[in-house]
């Protein structure tokens, strides 16, 4: 495989890669030769050059993982996610956004001028345009317990149509009310929004978007 992104001695994080995409993005990042921080609740079997635990549940887990990870960080893919059910509009919601977001804005320190971000949302998030009004309590908060609070005060508000499409929304809406900010310091931060693709999540997700 040609490297011809300079992933060769770069240093990337990867959440959710113990399976679905962020294996298959560790999987490559590690084969084109960047130093990779695996990182999942679950193991992993990749063969990255670091592997640490990670719960995007668990504030303190996640300030645990960022003092762990030496910079500079080159790059970060926000991979890990949850399907919805059998997991709670809460959790759903922690994982894919309010955790991700706490890990993201706790690793930007670590990462020089010219680094990056991707976000992995999903199609569920489009017309994320429209609800802006909805979620901007939620985007104004400032902490992990400020989010956790805001929907668990706010569901109705929150999960109108349960918890994973809400946070496909908002992570789309967050990065691009945030990338401004990370480009002045030099870092690019972007969302992807893939459609129905082949991981052992797509039968829960497809069931969570009906």
């Amino acid at each position: 495989m040609d490297d011809v992104l300079g992933y060769e001695g770069k240093h990337a994080v990867v959440t959710g890669a113990a399976s679905g995409m962020g294996e298959q993005v560790a999987r490559i990042c590690h084969e084109l030769g960047a130093n990779v921080t695996a990182l999942d609740l679950k193991p992993v079997s990749t063969p990255v050059k670091t592997s640490i635990t990670l719960d995007l549940l668990d504030p303190a887990s996640i300030d645990s993982v960022v003092a762990q990870i030496d910079g500079p960080v080159d790059a970060v893919f926000s991979c890990a996610g949850l399907p919805g059910p059998p997991f709670t509009d809460l959790q759903t919601a922690i994982v894919n956004f309010i955790g991700a977001r706490k890990l993201i804005e706790g690793l930007l320190p670590k990462i020089p001028e010219g680094g990056a971000v991707a976000c992995i949302a999903s199609g569920a998030g489009v017309g994320w345009q429209q609800e802006l009004a909805n979620y901007a309590p939620l985007l104004a908060t400032e902490t992990f317990e400020e989010g956790v609070a805001w929907c668990e005060a706010n569901p109705e508000v929150a999960f109108p149509m349960g918890g994973y499409r809400m946070s496909k929304v908002v992570m789309n809406q967050w990065v691009a009310a945030t990338c401004v900010k990370f480009g002045e310091k030099g870092v690019r931060l972007n969302c992807l929004n893939p459609g129905p693709t082949a991981t052992a999540m797509m039968p829960a997700t497809i069931g969570a978007c009906r």
